[in-house]
C-alpha cells in the first residue's frame, strides 16, 4: 500500500491533518524495493488529488532486503573514525559495493552504551524514490529506511524508558519490517520478504512470518542483551489478526499487541482523516514516522 500522513505542529502539539492510502500498483516492487518509479508517480498523483493533499515537500521511506540498519559499539570516537568503522562493517555485510550505498549514522550511546546506529541503502533505490516524487510534482525533503520511520513513530507515541526492549513488526502483504528497540534506539532492523511471487501463496501468513523471523531470531536475542525482549508490537495490514498475534506469542513467549501510531494524536472526529485512521490506523506507522521526522526540526 502507498500511505500518506500530513501532520502539523501547533503550540507544541502535533495534530493530524490528513491520512490517505491506496493500493500499490502491481510489479513496482522487487524484494520490497521500488523498481518502477514512473508507475508509482502516477499513483502518487492520483492519491494527492483524491485526498486533496497540497503539501509540496515529502518525506519518504526506502525499503527492501538491501537496506541495513543496526547499532554497533565503536571505540573509534567520532568524525572520520566512525565513518571508517561503519564502512568496514558495511563492506562485510552488504551484497553490493559500499561505493553504491548511502551510509548514515548517529550516536545512540544513551540507550546502548558506546554504540552508533548506522544505516546503508542502495544509492539507486534512493534515486528511484526521488525521481518518482519529482515526477509526481513534489520535492523530497527527507529520506530514511522504513525501520527508522517505524521506530520514530513508536518513540514519539510510546516514549519508552531506556531499559524497555520491544520488537516492532510492520507486516505487509509481502514484506516485513522488523525493528528491535532498546528504549528509543534501534538495536537491529531489517526488511524481509515473506512472500516470493506465488511460491508461498497457499501458506498461512502466520507460518510465513514465523519462518522469516526465525532467520533473524539469533540476532534479535543477541542484540537485545542484557534485557530480553519484553513485548512485540505489530503494525500493518495484518495487525488485527488474532491468529497472528497468538502465533507470535507462542513462538517468542512474550506479550503481543497492536500498535496504532495515531491513537494518541489529535484530529477532527468527523474529518476524512478520522475515517481512514479508524479503519487503517495501524497500517500508517511508517507514514506517521516519516511525517514526524519532517516536522520535528521545525
Amino acid at each position: 500500500m502507498i500511505k500518506a500522513v500530513v501532520l502539523e505542529k501547533r503550540h507544541g502539539r502535533v495534530l493530524l491533518k490528513k491520512a490517505a492510502l491506496a493500493g500499490t500498483p502491481a510489479g513496482v516492487l522487487t524484494a520490497g524495493a521500488l523498481t518502477d518509479g514512473i508507475t508509482v508517480a502516477r499513483s502518487l498523483k492520483a492519491l494527492f488529488e483524491e485526498y486533496q493533499i497540497k503539501e509540496k515537500g515529502l518525506a519518504v521511506a526506502v525499503g527492501g532486503e538491501k537496506v541495513l540498519c543496526q547499532a554497533d559499539r565503536s571505540a573509534s570516537g567520532g568524525g572520520d573514525g566512525v565513518v571508517d568503522f561503519i564502512r568496514e562493517l558495511a563492506a562485510k555485510q552488504l551484497s553490493y559495493p559500499v561505493s553504491a550505498a548511502c551510509l548514515g549514522w548517529q550516536p545512540v550511546e544513551s540507550m546502548i552504551e558506546g554504540a552508533v546506529l548506522w544505516t546503508a541503502t542502495p544509492v539507486e533505490q534512493v534515486d528511484w524514490l526521488r525521481e518518482a516524487v519529482s515526477l509526481a510534482g513534489r520535492k523530497t525533503v527527507y529520506v530514511t529506511p522504513q525501520a527508522c520511520a517505524l521506530a520514530n513513530a513508536y518513540s514519539f507515541s510510546m516514549k519508552p524508558a531506556s531499559r524497555e526492549t520491544v520488537l516492532l513488526l510492520n507486516i505487509g502483504a509481502r514484506c516485513l519490517t522488523l525493528a528491535l528497540m532498546r528504549g528509543w534506539a534501534i538495536a537491529y532492523a531489517r526488511d524481509v520478504t515473506v512472500t516470493r511471487e506465488r511460491i508461498d501463496v497457499d501458506v498461512p501468513l502466520a507460518a510465513r512470518l514465523i519462518k522469516a523471523l526465525d532467520a533473524h531470531k539469533d540476532q534479535i536475542v543477541e542484540r537485545s542483551r542484557p534485557h530480553p525482549v519484553q513485548q512485540i508490537l505489530i503494525t500493518g495490514g495484518a495487525a488485527g489478526s488474532k491468529e497472528l498475534r497468538q502465533a507470535l506469542q507462542e513462538r517468542f513467549d512474550v506479550p503481543v499487541a497492536t500498535f496504532d501510531p495515531l491513537d494518541q494524536m489529535q484530529y477532527a472526529p468527523m474529518s476524512p482523516a478520522a475515517s481512514v485512521v479508524e479503519e487503517h490506523g495501524p497500517s500508517l506507522a511508517v507514514a506517521t514516522g516519516l511525517a514526524l521526522s519532517a516536522i520535528q526540526s521545525l
